[in-house]
């Protein structure tokens, strides 16, 4: 029966290729949305194992938190860089949950540990360090602060350049007693 569903899928295939969202290479029968090449080659920052790493140091005397780290290095042609902004900008949501799998694994391992968007802000992609600071001033408001008490809460973000957004998000969070945050992005963007 799965000889069947081989075939019958190799056929659907060859007609409508599936292809990689990283390098756009053909996907093989095993693979989804992320081909073994992209897989392997994305270069790891490995961050989440050096307590003083770069993305860690972007939050240093501005906002209290406790481990931070990045999947990977976000720069120009890279192929996290075309998977975050399939994700982002041609709304293939499931390369998010890919993503995070395969980045979940590695934090699990490493002792890593509700917040609600109250206004919605343009694209920091384009403006200054100053500029994104502003752009997400406010903009965030902890929706139940009993749920969170005493909570260790891991943020998530897709990209990181100047930490803003997160610096932001976590000033928010420390406004309810006894909380720690921890911070992750899928990439880092050296500035």
């Amino acid at each position: 029966m799965n000889y069947l569903y081989d075939l019958w899928d190799d056929f659907i295939s060859l007609l409508f290729p599936r292809v990689c969202y990283g390098c756009g290479n053909h996907l093989l029968r095993n693979e989804n949305l992320i081909c073994t090449g992209c897989y392997v080659t994305i270069p790891r920052t490995n961050y989440h194992l050096q307590p003083e790493n770069p993305v860690a140091q972007l939050f240093w005397g501005r906002c209290l938190v406790e481990k931070a780290a990045a999947f990977s290095y976000y720069e120009r042609g890279s192929r996290i860089r075309n998977l975050i902004h399939r994700l982002k900008y041609s709304g293939i949501k499931e390369i998010g949950y890919e993503l995070g799998r395969i980045y979940g694994v590695s934090l699990k391992s490493s002792g890593f540990t509700s917040l609600v968007r109250v206004v919605l802000s343009e694209t920091q992609t384009t403006r200054s360090r100053y500029d994104r600071w502003t752009n997400v001033e406010g903009i965030f408001r902890v929706d139940d602060s009993d749920s969170i008490r005493g909570k260790h809460i891991l943020l998530v973000d897709d990209v990181i350049t100047t930490g803003s957004t997160i610096e932001s998000c976590v000033n928010e969070l420390l406004k309810v007693a006894d909380v720690k945050v921890s911070v992750v992005a899928i990439g880092y963007a050296v500035v």
